[in-house]
């Protein structure tokens, strides 16, 4: 599965105070996003696909405009300046970008006017995946060149999400995209790639030494399969979806 988020870099001079980043999930009304691409599309609200682990007791921000901008308030963004909220004599300016697409348009250009509403100026940059003077990769993810990156994760049938969401991996060639840091989940996320590798994986590699195997090629495909990531599923996607996450707004798209 593909799913596609709006990354809110937790490190860049925008948005590293937490409330911003609140302020923006409580006044994105992600219904109304969503229907900028098609209707009747499901939301997800967790990074997982529904069904792979428990998440009954997380609930999403509600949408409240009242509670984004009483927040963008406290966040010290209280004056105003032809309608863009200022600090320190500058403005609330968030740049978004993304890979050329028409369905990653729609929604730019939504959230776009939904946080202009709150005072919040998004400047929108779209990179063509198909000019060879372009690189999202060493131009955009690399540096973290963005405040927003609207951007496709692979979502596998393991749920591991180590990679997007470990602060090691928030690096210049890591996928924690949104620069990401929090010691306890950090713990969670290794604690949980090692349950799985002790239920599922070792007893498969103890499998292969108790048989006698002890090839080079044998012995290097044990150790690849203690490393291996979750497999991509190669599949087109049929329906786009939308939804907010702690310091992320979540738009997905899932194949069906």
């Amino acid at each position: 599965m593909l799913a596609f988020y709006a990354l809110f870099n937790t490190t860049s001079d925008a948005l590293q105070h937490a409330k911003v980043r609140q302020a923006l999930q409580r006044g994105t009304n992600v219904a109304t996003a969503r229907n900028a691409v098609a209707t009747g599309l499901q939301p997800i609200d967790t990074p997982f696909v529904r069904g792979q682990v428990p998440t009954g007791d997380i609930h999403k921000p509600s949408y409240n405009v009242q509670e984004a901008n009483k927040l963008l308030d406290e966040a010290g963004y209280s004056e105003r300046r032809g309608g863009v909220r200022m600090k320190n004599q500058r403005p609330l300016q968030l740049r978004v970008v993304l890979l050329k697409s028409t369905d990653y348009e729609k929604v730019a250009a939504n959230l776009r006017k939904q946080w202009a509403a709150l005072g919040v100026q998004a400047v929108v940059r779209t990179v063509d995946p198909n000019d060879p003077t372009q690189s999202m990769a060493s131009s955009v993810l690399q540096p973290r060149d963005y405040d927003v990156l609207i951007h496709e994760l692979t979502i596998g049938a393991d749920p591991d999400v180590y990679a997007y969401w470990h602060s090691s991996r928030a690096v210049a060639r890591g996928l924690n995209f949104t620069n990401y840091s929090n010691g306890v989940a950090s713990d969670a996320l290794a604690s949980a790639r090692a349950a799985v590798m002790a239920i599922y994986v070792m007893p498969s590699i103890r499998a292969f030494y108790a048989s006698g195997i002890r090839t080079h090629q044998q012995l290097a495909y044990i150790n690849r399969l203690q490393y291996m990531p979750a497999q991509k599923v190669q599949r087109p996607f049929s329906r786009v979806n939308i939804t907010l996450q702690p310091r992320i707004v979540t738009i997905t798209s899932q194949a069906g």
